[in-house]
């Protein structure tokens, strides 16, 4: 799309804000939704079991007891506060970095098991674990 083009939808945008769709238009739309969740099967189908980062419900095992905030900021202090992925300071993230567990076993808290990432990072290692427990390990 060219600039000037991407303006000009920008100020359209801007002139339609806050009116309303017309009867007709309505029933377009409505029709046009109901046409594509037909043919995806049903609403929500990226859900639970569907979903293709599923891994069994394993979200809904509590952690041990050792399991607390002091415990992690004593791992957050062993890596000096750094992702240990990127190599990026808490400070530069403003929000703390996350605790991963390399084998991605919640019971398992031992600290050689336990690194600092920060949230980007963390996202990432959640998907193709496999890759990631020998990257670590």
């Amino acid at each position: 799309m060219k600039p000037k083009q991407a303006k000009h939808l920008k100020r359209l945008a801007k002139l339609r804000k806050g009116t309303k769709h017309s009867f007709s238009t309505k029933n377009k739309i409505r029709q046009s939704l109901m046409l594509f969740y037909e043919t995806v099967g049903k609403r929500h189908y990226n859900i639970g079991v569907d979903n293709p980062n599923w891994n069994g419900g394993i979200q809904f095992i509590p952690y041990p007891l050792g399991w607390n905030k002091t415990f992690k900021e004593q791992i957050r202090y062993r890596d000096s506060y750094t992702c240990q992925m990127c190599g990026c300071s808490e400070l530069e993230n403003i929000k703390t970095l996350s605790v991963h567990h390399i084998d991605y076993d919640k019971k398992n808290i031992k600290e050689n098991n336990l690194i600092s990432l920060c949230r980007k990072c963390h996202t990432k290692t959640n998907y193709n674990r496999k890759y990631w427990m020998e990257v670590f390990s």
